[in-house]
């Protein structure tokens, strides 16, 4: 996991699920977990982020959204770089689109395309910081869903087989997780 807070000036850090937990509760892991780090390029490791909704840094306790990160060593470096450009494109067509509306003459609606700006700007560093720790960022919708989202791109492998998956698909996940913890 990566949790894209405040606490880190530059690069956040990289750390396992078992070191959150251990974080939050004192003692040790629950027997059976695994207590050493798994490594980000393994291809049975999901890596994820947690970062604000609009992509701003903030305390940890302001995380509220998913992203599937995926290892350049899992992907290799030419699906990497054009995953990556692919990314970037899509993030300059939204500003783009964006610009063209800023002259409208409602105060509140500009306003609002100024916010909607500022997060693509924050997304676009993100989307670099991570790309230089050898994560591609991947799009996860902000919906209340990302992080089952997050999990179906990786059940999918949605980057490299350039399937996306289906509301329907989320939809069964998101039931089959209540099943699991009520």
């Amino acid at each position: 996991m990566v949790y894209y807070d405040d606490d880190f000036v530059s690069r956040p850090q990289v750390s396992s699920l078992m070191d959150v937990f251990r974080d939050m509760v004192e003692g040790h892991p629950a027997p059976g977990f695994p207590t050493q780090r798994p490594d980000p390029a393994c291809p049975d490791t999901w890596a994820m982020a947690c970062v604000r909704g609009d992509y701003e840094r903030a305390s940890f306790r302001r995380l509220n959204h998913w992203v599937p990160l995926f290892h350049r060593q899992k992907l290799g470096d030419a699906m990497f770089d054009l995953s990556l450009q692919d990314r970037k494109k899509k993030l300059v067509r939204r500003e783009n689109v964006y610009l063209e509306q800023i002259d409208e003459e409602d105060e509140d609606f500009v306003s609002s395309i100024q916010d909607q700006l500022r997060s693509l700007h924050c997304q676009k560093e993100f989307v670099e910081m991570m790309a230089g720790m050898d994560f591609f960022a991947s799009h996860a919708p902000g919906d209340g869903n990302c992080f089952l989202w997050s999990v179906l791109a990786f059940e999918l492998s949605t980057v490299t087989s350039g399937k996306r998956a289906t509301r329907d698909e989320m939809l069964e996940l998101r039931k089959d997780a209540c099943v699991m913890f009520t």
